[in-house]
């Protein structure tokens, strides 16, 4: 749920934890208000989609965006 997915985001970030997240793509499309956050913050979460089984040609992961910005930034 988008609340068990707050939860968890929020105690990564208060932990400073470092993490892989991989998501649902439903999940992660449910509204969730921590997941924009640590997005933005990269770094040490790195959050993914799985596509959908039923639908997998129209999936696009925000990790595509994600590693294209950090090689133009030279990262």
């Amino acid at each position: 749920t988008v609340e068990q997915l707050d939860r968890v985001l929020t105690e990564l970030l208060q932990t400073r934890g470092t993490a892989l997240v991989l998501l649902d793509q439903r999940v992660a499309h449910l509204g969730s208000r921590m997941l924009p956050r640590v997005r933005k913050e990269g770094g040490r979460i790195l959050v993914t989609e799985v596509p959908s089984l039923r639908s997998p040609g129209e999936y696009r992961s925000e990790i595509d965006n994600q590693v294209s910005a950090r090689i133009i930034a030279g990262r």
